[in-house]
């Protein structure tokens, strides 16, 4: 059987971290409503998706210092 991923298995990747890069920057947001996502980066992610694996990445200090639970920044 075919598997479609096994063809980029080895693909390279692209690491954007969330805050800042993403959406715009808001401290310790808890939950998606008070995201904003900077619109004119969907097209060249889609673009780079071609080739890339793009991987979305995040520290979130608010969960150690209890303004939030994991699952709200799952969320």
């Amino acid at each position: 059987m075919d598997d479609p991923l096994v063809g980029r298995m080895r693909s390279p990747a692209i690491f954007l971290d969330r805050d800042g890069t993403v959406n715009v920057d808001c401290p310790y947001c808890r939950s998606p409503d008070q995201r904003t996502l900077y619109d004119d980066l969907f097209g060249p992610l889609k673009e780079l998706s071609e080739d890339y694996w793009i991987i979305v990445v995040s520290n979130q200090s608010g969960v150690a210092r209890g303004y939030y639970t994991e699952d709200e920044v799952r969320r």
